[in-house]
């Protein structure tokens, strides 16, 4: 823990002593990462973050962490391209060099996770039409998933719980019963309901009311698919899944969100384990959530409730219903702190082995406690602190720590 501390006291002291010098500086390269025809009728924009991020916790690593230890490194680089077409067209995309999409013992990587073509023939976005590889339009915090803007390091309980559903095996009486418990290709014994942000590739509509906003889309994979999936070259549109939300904004204070998604479950590797007649599109996942946020001087509070259920020929449903609430309290200008309460329940099923009624995943309940110190414009601080909670009949000891911290510098 002494290392951790110094090594990134290390890396902030600098921002602090230079001060203005280091805001110029960064103001500079901002300007030359900004490009433009001499009409302004063509635009790019190039930023991105740099982020060092520290997970020390007691075993077995929480959420979606793949360590052999009790703590974990990840270093991470992001690279935003914005570019704009006058007003009605618009396109980004993300890259991403960093140890894994979820936080892993290897080596680093270098991959595209977002990208899109978007177009708008109205300037007010009463309509849009977006194309490409990008975040699920369901819920809001998918909105607010990225460093600068989330005021935790982890993702709520239900977008990094590994339930007992996997993508990659037929379910029910169609997995062999003499099989250990299966790992996906990513090597997750199970899948979450939502796996993050959910970059799957597909098309959306969206736009705005007067008093709110829609959207719709149809994508490649389901909510609870994981990052081998989200590309169409690797799984296809065989069987898409289909996606809505619509919000209502009374005042500038208020946002009232009701979202759902239907699709496959299974990916396309599941598709060999599979009797003939039978095809992964009848394994569904079905989702619904309800989302409420609220802002208002130096209040900020987040909530989501979802449940979900997945079906199919030979297996018995399995459901899960979840919740988070989040408060965040800006301080200073500088300084804020946020709580999350996190609380996942699970239907049960029979066993087709023992016969003894066992559970859809880990009941789990979850505090998480947050603080974020911006150094400047540029330059932050994160610390997170959480205890879980489990049911006892998960052998896992319930009643477990684990620690976060995270430094960014954006460009």
């Amino acid at each position: 823990m002494k290392q951790t501390v110094a090594l990134l006291w290390i890396l902030c002291t600098p921002l602090v002593l230079l001060g203005e010098r280091f805001d110029h500086a960064m103001d500079r390269l901002a300007e030359r990462l900004s490009f433009a025809d001499q009409s302004g009728y063509w635009r790019l924009q190039v930023r991105g973050t740099l982020d060092l991020e520290g997970y020390f916790f007691a075993r077995p690593p929480p959420g979606l962490l793949r360590t052999e230890g009790s703590s974990l490194w990840q270093p991470r680089a992001t690279v935003y391209a914005d570019t704009q077409a006058g007003p009605s067209i618009y396109g980004f995309a993300q890259f991403r060099v960093d140890r894994g999409f979820d936080p892993a013992d290897q080596s680093l990587e270098a991959r595209v996770d977002q990208f899109a073509l978007r177009i708008s023939p109205w300037e007010d976005g009463r309509f849009n039409l977006q194309v490409g590889q990008f975040a699920t339009v369901v819920g809001q915090w998918n909105r607010r998933h990225g460093p600068w803007r989330n005021p935790f390091i982890t993702a709520p309980l239900f977008y990094e719980n590994p339930t007992q559903v996997h993508e990659h095996q037929a379910p029910g009486r169609y997995a062999s019963a003499d099989s250990e418990p299966p790992e996906s290709s990513s090597g997750y014994p199970g899948n979450p309901v939502i796996w993050g942000p959910v970059y799957t590739t597909g098309a959306a509509v969206s736009g705005r009311w007067p008093k709110g906003t829609w959207a719709v889309e149809l994508k490649n994979a389901a909510p609870l698919s994981s990052p081998d999936y989200w590309a169409w070259w690797d799984v296809g549109f065989s069987e898409p899944t289909a996606a809505w939300r619509i919000a209502y904004q009374p005042d500038l204070r208020w946002e009232v969100g009701l979202s759902a998604a239907r699709g496959a479950f299974l990916s396309p590797t599941a598709q060999a384990t599979l009797p003939e007649g039978i095809t992964r599109g009848e394994f569904s996942q079905t989702l619904w959530l309800l989302d409420l946020g609220y802002a208002h001087q130096y209040w900020q509070v987040w909530v989501e409730g979802m449940w979900t259920a997945f079906r199919g020929p030979g297996m018995e449903e399995k459901s899960s219903q979840a919740y988070f609430l989040e408060i965040r309290r800006k301080l200073t200008p500088r300084f804020s702190m946020a709580a999350r309460w996190n609380q996942q329940f699970f239907s049960l099923h029979e066993d087709r082995v023992t016969y003894q009624k066992t559970r859809s995943g880990t009941e789990m309940r979850r505090l998480d406690l947050a603080a974020t110190f911006r150094f400047n414009a540029y330059a932050q601080m994160q610390w997170e602190l959480g205890h879980r909670w489990v049911t006892p009949e998960s052998g896992e000891s319930s009643g477990r720590f684990s620690l976060a911290t995270r430094w960014t510098l954006r460009f």
